[in-house]
């Protein structure tokens, strides 16, 4: 078996006091040269009222689509909303929070096209045959109070298989765009022309072009991240043998 082993985030936004993740989408357009465009998508919500600090009720703690939250979804819209009512609440500095959020975002798809440029994204894998390949892929992202974003995981299927109206609309926009992309993008290499600039690039945002990355200039995250407080661990329980509350203490020190 092979594991992804992260750091548990704590001082997370909540959403109507569910936790949550959200999810953008990106697609890469050309292998050769490589070229990959990012894409809104629409929030994971968890089933049960959050309290990082209690993990009696695990479910409360999960946002995945494995039977335990695979309806409860909402919109990007409703997401830049509740970006904006906690900006203006907490976080007055902020211009533009919504673009702060997406920008981090941006970035992140960016560096992980980067990171894999010569492995997962090289023609001749068994994922890019060729330089006319294309894909569709997603990422799912948390957000904490500073509004600050960490990277859950890439995702090789977008979950389109969904009831819910908005996710509808939301594919239907993304399908149309992509397709006149690719076909764009397979056009110009047929005729040997430069694939940029894009001439019906509408929604879509470039983050990753031929070895440059879309950086979000001047960001720095918040080095004041609150720390992880769970019931029923204290300074007393140090020198317990128990190794759930051993585990429970590890979890805390390492979010310090």
């Amino acid at each position: 078996f092979r594991y992804v082993i992260q750091k548990y985030v704590c001082n997370e936004m909540t959403f109507d006091g569910l936790k949550f993740d959200f999810r953008t989408y990106w697609i890469v357009i050309s292998m050769d040269p490589l070229v990959v465009m990012y894409h809104d998508a629409f929030v994971r919500l968890g089933n049960a009222k959050y309290d990082e600090s209690d993990f009696s009720n695990t479910v409360s703690h999960l946002t995945t689509g494995v039977g335990t939250s695979m309806w409860n979804k909402d919109s990007w819209a409703s997401f830049e909303q509740l970006i904006k009512d906690h900006a203006k609440k907490h976080l007055p500095h902020l211009r533009d929070p919504v673009e702060h959020v997406k920008k981090q975002a941006r970035q992140a798809t960016g560096e992980m096209a980067a990171a894999f440029k010569d492995s997962v994204f090289k023609v001749g894998t068994k994922h890019f045959a060729s330089e006319n390949t294309f894909g569709w892929f997603a990422a799912d992202f948390i957000i904490d109070n500073d509004l600050d974003i960490w990277l859950l995981e890439a995702q090789r299927g977008p979950a389109l298989d969904e009831s819910h109206m908005f996710r509808v609309d939301l594919n239907n926009e993304v399908f149309i765009e992509m397709f006149s992309l690719v076909n764009e993008v397979i056009e110009k290499q047929e005729a040997g022309l430069p694939i940029m600039p894009l001439k019906n690039q509408k929604t879509f945002d470039t983050v990753y072009e031929d070895g440059w990355v879309y950086t979000y200039d001047g960001y720095k995250r918040s080095d004041r991240k609150k720390t992880c407080s769970i019931k029923g661990v204290s300074e007393d329980d140090s020198e317990s043998d128990d190794p759930k509350v051993q585990a429970m203490k590890r979890m805390i020190s390492s979010t310090s």
